[in-house]
């Protein structure tokens, strides 16, 4: 028996993203099973869309999505099937089917990372979602995106520029060319990577799609990067599902404060969002957990290399050295003393930062779980501490979440 035609028919029935489909399931073994049930008028307490469905669907219709997927080299993926991913077994809601094209088997063993943000980015947003996505695809993290133009799509761009596969989840049908400006991008991303829905083959782009399309972005990673998000934007709901299905949410400090274009990640910010100064902000966090998967960056990190010239972008612009006059003997120059370091301020500290600030004085670095430990604390109220510490310049954050005093 193919049980496919049957979660098919649910779906014609239901539509996509609908939670009441798994209040039916619970009660029936199987597709099968529901199907018999709702067939035969033996479901009470429908919608009048939903008792309009189970009348006018017909298995027909079911059969023909599958002969229509096997032509065109879709492939479908039900539910019940060892292929359908388990990261996304566990949310809210999920995917009844997946309408796929590309490689399925990137789902079996991965570490996804989902990166949003506007369709309009600024030079800014573009620049950081290059360097957050390229950098996190090299070093063994799969970028996930909605593929809509800005932000989604330079981080898939980001990803195939490093030759590594990226996954995009559509908000409309798998054969509906949607934006048409990314119809070669599709192209590119089906050879090495994944293009994945949940909508019917032919389903239109309609604006009350993408923000059920959205739980699915978040549920097939550990964590969503915000790059930038004005208030009601889209990336936001993203987050919120992120937050919801116990994910990870990082947000991209913005380059202006005043600029609405990022007041959207503000409130994410002052709720515990993770801030992203750098790739190894993100790293830090799973670092430990999959250190066989995952690599450092080929470059040093931001504040390894940061020089003189690299602020002020080119070199000519730094003044020439300054030439000394030669000293005779009996003018010997003086050894200017040397200027002695200037320590960070700990008078200001809470009693929380203090103790933190204490340990890390008598046992030098250690790793967040560690302190976290030996301070009985939380890892959430740790992680606020010490993120408030690192932007008072006094402790600093190395790789694999290990921190230790300036």
């Amino acid at each position: 028996m193919n049980e496919t035609r049957y979660w098919l028919w649910l779906s014609l029935v239901f539509g996509a993203a609908n939670p009441r489909v798994w209040q039916l399931l619970d009660h029936f073994d199987s597709a099968h099973d529901a199907f018999f049930a709702l067939r035969d008028g033996e479901v009470t307490g429908l919608t009048p869309a939903e008792e309009r469905g189970a009348r006018t669907a017909h298995l027909e219709q079911a059969d023909a999505v599958m002969e229509y997927c096997d032509r065109n080299g879709i492939t479908i993926t039900t539910f019940d099937e060892a292929a359908y991913p388990s990261i996304l077994r566990g949310i809210y809601n999920p995917p009844l089917v997946l309408f796929s094209m590309g490689h399925m088997e990137l789902l079996r063993d991965y570490i996804g990372m989902t990166v949003v943000g506007t369709r309009h980015p600024s030079q800014y947003s573009l620049r950081i979602t290059e360097a957050l996505a390229g950098g996190l695809a090299e070093c063994g993290m799969t970028i996930v995106s909605g593929f809509a133009l800005g932000v989604d799509s330079a981080a898939h761009r980001a990803a195939l520029r490093r030759n590594r596969p990226t996954i995009a989840v559509l908000g409309c049908g798998i054969n509906v060319n949607y934006p048409k400006e990314n119809a070669e991008l599709k192209e590119q991303m089906a050879e090495s990577g994944l293009i994945l829905t949940e909508f019917l083959p032919g389903t239109q782009p309609m604006g009350s799609n993408f923000p059920k399309r959205n739980r699915v972005l978040s549920g097939l990673s550990l964590g969503t990067v915000v790059v930038e998000a004005a208030i009601g934007s889209g990336s936001l709901i993203t987050a919120e599902h992120a937050a919801d299905q116990g994910r990870d949410v990082f947000c991209v400090p913005p380059a202006d404060i005043l600029d609405r274009r990022y007041a959207g990640v503000f409130r994410y910010l002052r709720d515990g969002a993770i801030p992203v100064f750098t790739l190894n902000d993100i790293l830090n966090e799973y670092y430990t957990t999959y250190p066989h998967k995952l690599s450092t960056p080929a470059d040093p990190p931001y504040e390894a290399k940061r020089s003189q010239s690299a602020v002020l972008s080119r070199e000519e612009e730094l003044p020439p050295p300054e030439v000394k006059p030669k000293q005779t003997e009996e003018q010997p120059e003086a050894e200017a003393p040397a200027p002695a370091p200037i320590k960070p301020d700990h008078s200001t500290l809470d009693l929380l930062q203090s103790a933190i600030v204490g340990c890390l004085e008598r046992e030098g670095k250690m790793h967040a779980d560690v302190l976290a430990a030996r301070l009985e604390l939380s890892m959430e109220d740790l992680m606020m501490s010490l993120t408030e510490l690192e932007l008072m310049g006094v402790v600093t954050s190395l790789f694999g979440k290990v921190y230790e005093l300036n």
